[in-house]
């Protein structure tokens, strides 16, 4: 048997990245929505005490959908990965600032008579929303994200001058004598 070359095309496409100033503003925006969305669900089962986690976590599932991420670290560069199978790049929302960072697109799906009979259908539309709180601040201008077989992947270098990070000397404070204990 004869070995066989085969080309593989390398599907990429690029998405669309912007610079953002309101990610807080849609994170409570999104956090109010699911809130009102777990309130009614408490409504809805006669408003019963000690189901408050389980109505927010519904209502967190009928509104949103959180791809799952992995945040990596190289050479003074972030990468962010993020699974987005199956959803047009085009769809694909990428906003950053210089410290977060915030994926959304809207998740259609639906059926025709052109489908046939849908004997069971696990997919259901919804807004993908993932907000990603960097441990260092970056450079959002010099951002480049991608899609390829399914995954989004984000890289943003760090800022000028690396991480922000403060230590402080703890001053030890020693009791005067006759003075009161504090122990």
């Amino acid at each position: 048997m004869a070995d066989t070359a085969v080309d593989v095309e390398r599907s990429e496409v690029l998405v669309r990245t912007r610079w953002a100033d309101t990610i807080p503003d849609e994170i409570l925006r999104v956090e109010r929505e699911i809130l009102e969305r777990a309130y009614a669900l408490f409504e809805e089962g006669g408003q019963q005490e000690g189901h408050h986690l389980d109505d927010w976590l519904a209502a967190e599932r009928q509104i949103i959908w959180r791809p799952a991420i992995e945040l990596s670290e190289r050479n003074g560069v972030y990468r962010i990965r993020a699974a987005v199978p199956g959803i047009d790049p085009s769809e694909i929302d990428v906003q950053l600032t210089e410290e977060d960072v915030l994926i959304q697109a809207d998740v259609q799906h639906g059926h025709t008579e052109a489908d046939g009979t849908i004997h069971e259908c696990e997919f259901m539309p919804g807004k993908l929303f993932r907000s990603i709180h960097l441990p260092s601040p970056v450079d959002p201008w010099r951002a480049e994200s991608v899609v390829m077989n399914g995954i989004l992947e984000l890289t943003v270098p760090l800022a000028a001058g690396g991480k922000r990070e403060r230590t402080i000397d703890i001053a030890e404070l020693v009791p005067e004598a006759g003075g009161a204990d504090i122990s």
